[in-house]
This record gives C-alpha cells, sequence and structure tokens, in this order.
C-alpha cells in the first residue's frame, strides 16, 4: 500500500536503509559461495572418500543445474516483490544448508550444490543487486560500491569464520550452524526491513531531497524509456555486459575452490592458504568505493575493460605466487577486480535497460554468471590432472579476460551506444 503523500514528504529516504540490508543480505549468502564452500572441499573429500574431480564434477552439475532456474527466480522478484521472494529463499536456503550436513556420496552433492548455488549465491544474491537497482538511479554506482565494499569485504572474513568451525566441531555440524544463522538473519530482515519499491512508501528512486536539488541544478537527465525482458536480450549491449561480469565468476570461482590447493602446491600450508582469503577483505572496500562513484560518471566501457585487465593481471600474479607476500598481492589483485565488476553489475544492468522488468533481466545475466561459476572449478580440476600442476592452467586462464577486454575496447558506440551512457 502506498503512504501519503505528507507522511511520505517527511519521512526520511529510505534508501539507504535498503543499503544497509543489502550489505547484510550479501553476507548471507556466503555459504552459498564458492568463497565459503572451498573451505569445506578438502574436509569433504576426506569424510567422503570422493576424488577432487568427483566433487568439482558434482558442483558443476549443481551449479548448472541452479543456473538454469535463476530466470525464473528472477521473473517471480518482478512479480510478487522482494519482501516475499527473500523470505521464502532464506527458509530454502537454510533448508539447503541443512541437508548439506548430511551428504553421503557424489549423487548427494549434487543435490546439495544445486540447492545452496541456487538459493544462495543466485537467488539471495539477487535479490539485494535488484534492491539497490530499484532504488537508486543517479546514484545507483555509489549504492552498488558501498554493497560491493562492505558486502565484499565482510564476505572475504567468511572463510576464516568457517574454517574456523570446521576446525573446532566438524564440518557437518559447521553446516548446521551456517543454517541457523542465514535464517536467523534473514528472514527477521526480509519480513520487517525490506521494502519493495519507493512507489510503495511514496518515495522515488535516490530521494526526494536529492531529487529536488539536481532538478534546481539543471543536471537532470532525461530517462531512456525501460526495456523488457526479450528487448534486453536482443540488445548486444546486454550480451557484452554479461560476458564482463560472467568471466570473473569463471575465473575467480576455480581460483577460489581450489585456493588451498593450489597455493599449497607452491609451498603455502592449509592455515595460511585459508587466512590469505583475508585480504580479500580489503580489495572489495577499494574497489567498491573507487568504482562506485567512477561508475556514476565514467562511460562504462572504461571500467569494463579496466576490471578485465585487472583480473588477467591477477592470474599472472598468482602464477608466480611462491611464498606469502606475492599470494598476499594475488589476494588483493583479484578481489579488486571482482569488486568492480561487482559494482558494475548492480549499476549498469538498471541503467541501460531500466527497472520495469529489472528482476527478469538480471536474473537472465546471474543464470550466465552461475553457470560460468558452475564450469570454471571443474576446468581447472581438469587441466591440473592433465598438466599435473596448477601453475600453466592458472596462467593460461587469465588470456580469457585480455580477450573480454579486446572485444568491448574495439566495440563502436555506434553499434552499442549503451558503452558511453553515463548516469547524468
Amino acid at each position: 500500500m502506498t503512504a501519503a503523500p505528507d507522511s511520505a514528504a517527511k519521512a526520511p529516504f529510505s534508501g539507504w536503509r535498503i543499503v544497509a540490508l543489502a550489505v547484510i543480505t550479501m553476507v548471507m549468502t556466503s555459504p552459498g559461495q564458492t568463497i565459503g564452500v572451498s573451505v569445506f572441499i578438502d574436509p569433504m573429500i576426506d569424510g567422503l572418500g570422493v576424488t577432487r574431480d568427483q566433487v568439482s564434477l558434482a558442483y558443476l552439475i549443481g551449479t548448472l543445474s541452479a543456473a538454469t532456474m535463476l530466470p525464473i527466480v528472477g521473473r517471480r522478484i518482478d512479480r510478487f516483490g522482494l519482501r516475499t521472494m527473500m523470505t521464502i529463499i532464506a527458509l530454502g536456503f537454510g533448508v539447503t544448508l541443512l541437508g548439506m550436513s548430511q551428504v553421503q556420496g557424489f549423487a548427494t552433492l549434487i543435490v546439495g550444490f544445486l540447492g545452496i548455488r541456487l538459493l544462495g549465491q543466485g537467488s539471495l544474491s539477487l535479490t539485494a543487486t535488484v534492491a539497490v537497482g530499484l532504488w537508486f538511479e543517479h546514484n545507483r554506482g555509489f549504492a552498488a560500491g558501498i554493497v560491493a565494499a562492505v558486502g565484499g569485504g565482510m564476505m572475504a572474513l567468511t572463510p576464516i569464520a568457517l574454517n574456523g568451525l570446521i576446525g573446532f566441531t566438524s564440518w557437518r555440524t559447521a553446516w548446521v550452524l551456517a543454517a541457523i544463522i542465514v535464517v536467523s538473519v534473514v528472514l527477521p530482515m526480509a519480513r520487517f526491513g525490506m521494502i519493495d519499491r519507493p512507489a510503495d512508501v511514496g518515495q522515488v528512486p535516490d530521494g526526494a531531497a536529492f531529487v529536488a536539488r539536481r532538478d534546481r541544478s539543471g543536471h537532470a537527465r532525461a530517462s531512456r524509456p525501460p526495456s523488457t525482458r526479450a528487448e534486453a536480450l536482443r540488445n548486444p549491449a546486454f550480451w557484452l555486459l554479461a560476458a564482463v561480469v560472467a568471466t570473473p565468476s569463471l575465473l575467480t570461482t576455480a581460483l577460489n575452490f581450489h585456493q588451498i590447493a593450489i597455493l599449497g602446491e607452491r609451498g603455502i600450508s592449509e592455515d595460511q592458504a585459508a587466512a590469505l582469503f583475508l585480504p580479500q577483505f580489503v580489495g572489495p572496500l577499494a574497489a567498491g568505493l573507487v568504482f562506485g562513484p567512477l561508475a556514476d560518471r565514467l562511460r562504462p566501457r572504461t571500467l569494463m575493460v579496466t576490471a578485465m585487465v585487472m583480473l588477467a593481471g591477477a592470474h599472472g600474479v598468482l602464477s608466480v605466487a611462491s611464498n606469502v607476500p606475492i599470494a598476499i598481492g594475488y589476494g588483493l589483485t583479484v578481489s579488486v577486480a571482482a569488486g568492480a565488476v561487482r559494482t558494475l553489475y548492480s549499476t549498469l544492468f538498471p541503467r541501460f535497460f531500466g527497472t520495469a522488468e529489472l528482476g527478469g533481466i538480471m536474473g537472465v545475466a546471474t543464470t550466465i554468471t552461475v553457470a560460468a561459476s558452475a564450469s570454471g572449478p571443474f576446468i581447472l580440476s581438469l587441466a591440473k590432472t592433465a598438466t599435473g600442476e596448477f601453475q600453466l592452467p592458472v596462467l593460461l586462464l587469465g588470456a580469457v579476460p585480455l580477450t573480454i577486454a579486446a572485444i568491448v575496447a574495439v566495440t563502436p558506440t555506434s553499434r552499442v551506444p549503451e558503452l558511453a551512457l553515463t548516469a547524468g
């Protein structure tokens, strides 16, 4: 129900509260993200008697299966709203995390990975991203940067916490505790904190005060007509942006999934390798605080190319990481690149295509990124089996973001005008 105009005018802008809730929501996706799952991999291999290739294949099948369902989730967000869908997703995510504590082998791993990737990495993170897109327009990059900086930074701490839980209890108990925490935090937040759209409480994106100041300054920008989901999928801008956001999903998922084994090959202990997720706390903070404001001011092409080049650089650093200081440099570089892309993901889809069917459009984009993340660990595992080491495959995979950067750089704006579209 829409609030009365007078009371809505007096109420403070709720968008920044939504940003805070989006940050918390992103952190709560961690047990379903590769950065969280990675610390469970070696204990589950030992406990279940399966091989690394089998776990990677189960992750691939489960994640690809989850990816096919995300467009449906996006359309349901458009239809039923954030509050309702976040509530349903939180309950389902909690149940699947409990299920992970009961896996017995390859088949149940597939089912478990399907659940946590669909509901955690995919659906719950989608609600946070869509929320920011709906509540901000001119300041969308800044708001998304905060979510990427704080949320991404806090997510980087979760492997340390989960690894501690596993060491203190067991990997099965750690899954149970993760389920309890997620449901206890997200469920009340969804029901009592989230607001579907600004219009539901008589507000506007960015807040009435900001819009009034912008209009008085003469900096108002004519709104682009919103695209339907079908129109967006026919636009080459969608596929260029999807390629950019999917590339770190493919690569950082592979690297995070096997990080302990990769660094172990370089003589770095398991505890040190897990602790090296800590530098990845700093990267999203820096990326969000820098790329967020820049996303509101610079052309998308510049930002997209920069993020891809940084990601390629991270592969180069990891391929020569023979000690902890170099590994820290890798952690910083890869997390800055991933944080930058996360900010662009939240900012550019609504800028390019509007918010009328944002859930459906971003649902397709999330399907692509989740499918990419499914492939990464399995590809790297097979490459390691074929070559006998991680170093060469890690280096060669760095060519992927360089290729995407080159494609974006040479695409003419006459064909894809969105590449030159700034926020104001």
